[in-house]
């Protein structure tokens, strides 16, 4: 179950493909939940039922210590059948892509069921993540775990990094030298590259996370104003494109897209199959174009925090871009637009003196 909005109204869509879409008729999202769930519930009965057994044979395989019976790809089923109540959306989707992340890498170990687990497996898994990353991976992947009823301790504690890899928003020269680059490989390549030359200014020109630029449709962008729910907090957004966005929404209509179509399907298809892949593609080009770092520094996030940045130094208010960006709390907005940084670092360089 999906809310979104279409206008001042929010709607609901749920099911598997064709997915039906329902007015709530609510402009308030919270009355709107309401409504959602009634509409949803006869078609949630039947995939309840099917949970409640599922869960009700996995929970006594842990009651009866038979836990290490139980095959990692039926786990999750079993901790969302527990925590069902009183957990977010989003918590719930961060732990199983966490959770499905780390059944595919035990499945290259040839490791299928809990019984199969070793201290080695699972620290090996938080290696190949991400620093950031790990943290989640550990928390959620523990816990899922001790949900089937598992009292072995395979992952290393949480790991902590003290050191954290702020990105870096590029200058306005950066930022041409990278537009460059991208359209020079679009002009040799075909239309995955010219698809990805344009996935690129929809990031620079709105500020979206890379996932929720990759995952927007032809329906989200109508008008010349993009509305979608964020993926990582949930929260509803809606701002005006850019009018060289509108005019490639509008090709894209031309050309017999569907509201339910993704205007970047190559991008879409990379990101949700193998997203590494995709990020790889940004730190090639951020190396090509002579920025390189820290691990991380330079990458599609940099867009973002360049975004936030242009926005604060041409006075947008701070609220304005925390609501542009979706962002909880206006705190995290000001580490992304680190407007006085900014400005100490373009004073310094005025006063150093000329080289010839």
């Amino acid at each position: 179950m999906r809310l979104f909005k279409r206008g001042s109204i929010w709607w609901v869509t749920y099911g598997s493909a064709p997915q039906k879409r329902v007015s709530t008729g609510q402009r308030d999202r919270r009355k709107a939940e309401e409504v959602a769930l009634r509409i949803v519930a006869p078609a949630m009965t039947e995939s309840e039922a099917a949970l409640v057994e599922k869960a009700a044979r996995l929970r006594r395989c842990a009651s009866e210590e038979k836990a290490d019976r139980i095959p990692l790809d039926e786990a999750f089923c079993l901790h969302r059948y527990i925590k069902r109540h009183g957990v977010k959306e989003s918590s719930a989707r961060v732990a199983g892509y966490y959770w499905g992340r780390f059944v595919k890498w035990c499945k290259d170990a040839s490791a299928e069921s809990v019984s199969d687990l070793t201290p080695r497996i699972c620290e090996g898994f938080v290696e190949s993540c991400a620093p950031r990353a790990a943290q989640h991976a550990v928390i959620y992947c523990r816990q899922i775990l001790r949900d089937c009823g598992c009292r072995k301790e395979l992952f290393p504690p949480v790991p902590r990094h003290r050191d954290v890899v702020h990105r870096e928003p590029l200058t306005m020269e950066e930022v041409r030298k990278l537009l460059e680059y991208i359209d020079g490989k679009a002009e040799r390549g075909g239309d995955p590259a010219r698809e990805f030359a344009w996935y690129v200014r929809f990031l620079m020109y709105t500020g979206l996370r890379m996932g929720d630029a990759a995952t927007l449709t032809a329906g989200m962008c109508r008008d010349g104003v993009l509305r979608r729910i964020m993926g990582k907090t949930m929260r509803p957004v809606e701002f005006p494109l850019h009018p060289s966005l509108v005019s490639f929404v509008d090709g894209r209509l031309s050309e017999g897209a569907a509201p339910d179509d993704y205007l970047f399907p190559h991008v879409e298809e990379a990101y949700r199959h193998e997203r590494r892949n995709l990020s790889h593609k940004f730190s090639d080009a951020m190396d090509a174009i002579g920025l390189s770092g820290r691990p991380g520094q330079y990458c599609a996030h940099c867009l973002r925090a360049t975004f936030a940045t242009l926005c604060a130094e041409h006075g947008i208010p701070m609220a304005v871009i925390q609501s542009w960006l979706g962002h909880t709390s206006p705190m995290v907005t000001r580490i992304y637009a680190r407007i006085e940084d900014m400005k100490r670092k373009r004073e310094a360089l005025a006063r150093f003196p000329s080289l010839g």
